[in-house]
């Protein structure tokens, strides 16, 4: 599991230096994170989420780069079936200074017990 997390963060640092351009690029270490959340908004045309207080992008619309999303008793699922207020268990990489990509997401049970408190009064734009 570990090498297919490197291989995958490798990937991404790739990714990133590519679709940056013309620009200069330095390659820095991605950190793979874990959490647990509630979905609080949904953006969908803007591929973004707030989950306990936090924003994430999702991938760009083409599809490229687009997280694995799997719903409640199922192994397939999609960001347009995701909905306000569900549980997740996410992955995500944070991009210094940028933002947080999301990689994974899993739907949780209602009544799931989160490894994590929510901002109560987060401020995600």
């Amino acid at each position: 599991m570990k090498h297919v997390i490197t291989t995958i963060t490798s990937l991404l640092m790739i990714v990133i230096a590519l679709n940056v351009g013309a620009e200069q690029v330095e390659y820095v270490d991605l950190k793979w994170v874990e959490k647990e959340g509630v979905i609080r908004r949904l953006e969908l045309a803007d591929r973004i989420a707030v989950i306990s207080g936090y924003k994430y992008t999702f991938g760009s619309a083409s599809g490229f780069d687009q997280p694995t999303v799997k719903l409640l008793n199922s192994n397939y699922g999609s960001l347009e079936l995701l909905e306000v207020g569900m549980k997740v268990q996410f992955h995500f990489v944070v991009v210094p200074g940028t933002y947080r990509r999301m990689l994974y997401l899993k739907q949780l049970p209602d009544n799931a017990w989160l490894d994590n408190h929510e901002l109560p009064d987060a401020h995600p734009f």
